[in-house]
């Protein structure tokens, strides 16, 4: 174990040479090395762990998640929730700047990074990803690649075309530009958090 650990603390390793669970261990580290909280959810402690995320908070915008996610989103006991659709954003916008909890599926993930990638064709993921003070993303095993130009690569198989935008998220921004002192967040989320279903 002293052996994976120290592999992972270098820098002169490839996410390719190893195993799922060395690749959810290498994305764990890097995701929380840029600021944001990872954890791997069994699929039935998925609520319960939303919950925790989301206590006190009453608004809750989500888009581009399956139906089962969807369905157990729906059943969070919030004041308000937002279903963002292809063409709905302009419709939302003034909703979205009030919005606590933004939540979606990732196209892809890239462990060697701890990269979220988001193919963004309508704005919906962007805004999803952006406006609210709480970021979540929810994503299965089979979204991790190794690094992102391979997560990329393999998004551009799978829709065959490029998107209006590629985002990358490796956390809560920061900025370095405040007398030199590192501020989290510039902008956007304060928090944010990757769910690895399993």
């Amino acid at each position: 174990m002293e052996d994976k650990i120290e592999k992972l603390n270098s820098y002169d390793w490839k996410v390719s040479d190893l195993f799922i669970e060395d690749k959810i261990e290498a994305l764990n580290k890097m995701f929380q090395n840029h600021g944001g909280y990872f954890y791997v959810v069994e699929r039935k402690a998925l609520r319960d762990t939303l919950l925790s995320i989301i206590k006190g908070k009453r608004s809750l915008v989500y888009t581009n998640i399956r139906v089962e996610y969807e369905d157990l989103v729906k059943k969070l006991e919030l004041e308000t929730i937002i279903k963002l659709e292809n063409g709905s954003v302009t419709d939302a916008k003034k909703e979205l700047f009030d919005v606590d909890v933004g939540i979606l599926e990732p196209d892809a993930i890239a462990a060697e990074s701890g990269s979220i990638v988001l193919f963004d064709f309508d704005g919906t993921k962007s805004f999803v990803a952006f406006l609210p003070e709480i970021f979540i993303a929810v994503a299965e095993e089979s979204t991790i690649f190794d690094t992102v130009p391979e997560a990329i690569g393999n998004m551009i198989k799978k829709y065959g075309k490029m998107p209006a935008t590629i985002q990358i998220v490796n956390g809560p921004s920061r900025t370095g530009d405040i007398e030199n002192k590192i501020v989290r967040p510039s902008h956007g989320p304060k928090d944010a958090y990757l769910l690895l279903v399993k």
